[in-house]
């Protein structure tokens, strides 16, 4: 692949994303008088986002080139590539789910929330797994090495992750359309509490 080095750079979006959200939770902590919870979430994912539509869009290019190496472009990464595209579509079903009930996941009042769950459980080897995944293709394809045709423990791997935050983005979906409460938007204020 020609956009190797490209490729290689925007990896560091999926690491500058968590840092931000690290640092934005942690400064709204310590700040009561802000919660931003929802704001660090949708930058963090928009980051991840941008970094699996180029990523797609890079092994989409080399496929589709005519001088590809048959011997690199195998089922396997045909279906890296489409593993890729189902979390593009899971990333953005997540910013959506922090846009559309932003006032109820901004101060966190769904426990465990999704962010908690896919941080901690999922995102992190997933995140592990895209990376490297990534990097031995594009050096089995940098060298005009042949490719392993057959397909990787690391892909079934990132499938199976994907599949596992589907299934939190769906349940996430449901539980902020039937818990919130009246009390939720309605907090008392500190005047009525004494």
């Amino acid at each position: 692949m020609n956009d190797t080095d490209t490729l290689y750079f925007l990896a560091f979006f999926p690491i500058i994303g968590f840092c931000i959200k690290l640092a934005m939770d942690a400064w709204s902590k310590t700040n009561r008088t802000s919660n931003i919870y929802a704001i660090s979430s949708i930058i963090q994912y928009s980051l991840m986002t941008m970094y699996l539509v180029m990523a797609v869009y890079f092994i989409v290019k080399y496929l589709n080139q005519p001088n590809a190496n048959p011997s690199v472009a195998t089922k396997n990464l045909k279906l890296f590539c489409g593993a890729l595209g189902f979390l593009l579509i899971a990333n953005v079903a997540i910013i959506t789910l922090y846009s559309l009930y932003y006032p109820t996941l901004q101060y966190g009042y769904i426990t465990p929330s999704i962010s908690e769950s896919i941080n901690n459980y999922i995102m992190i080897p997933l995140w592990i797994l895209i990376i490297y995944n990534m990097h031995t293709l594009t050096d089995c394809a940098k060298r005009n090495m042949s490719c392993s045709p057959i397909i990787s423990f690391l892909t079934l791997a990132i499938i199976g992750f994907g599949l596992m935050q589907c299934y939190l983005i769906s349940n996430s979906f449901r539980m902020v359309q039937r818990w919130p409460t009246d009390d939720i938007y309605f907090a008392p204020s500190p005047t009525q509490t004494s």
